[in-house]
């Protein structure tokens, strides 16, 4: 993934048919750096979709990125786009 100078935030359209989860933005692998985290809420159907955004902190330069997602087991959210707004990095959450 190609961030340039740094990502702000990250935008997706999701859906969930249970409670949810949360989608982890990590880079180089799946147990990579966390540069930013979206709670996914439950929205009341598979088809049911909503927008999360997120901050994003320290995603520069060219890196492999990996969406990590988690919250429980089984099944947990739907995606059908995904997004990166370029601007001044924030602070990486932890």
């Amino acid at each position: 993934m190609g961030f340039g100078a740094g990502a702000s935030s990250f935008t997706a359209r999701v859906a969930s048919g249970n409670g949810g989860g949360t989608v982890e933005l990590r880079l180089g692998s799946t147990n990579g750096t966390v540069v930013g985290r979206c709670a996914v809420p439950g929205t009341g159907g598979w088809q049911k979709w909503t927008t999360v955004t997120c901050p994003v902190g320290g995603a520069t330069g060219t890196q492999d990125l990996c969406l990590r997602f988690t919250g429980g087991s089984g099944y947990l959210l739907n995606m059908d786009w995904w997004r990166f707004a370029a601007g001044a990095a924030a602070t990486a959450p932890r």
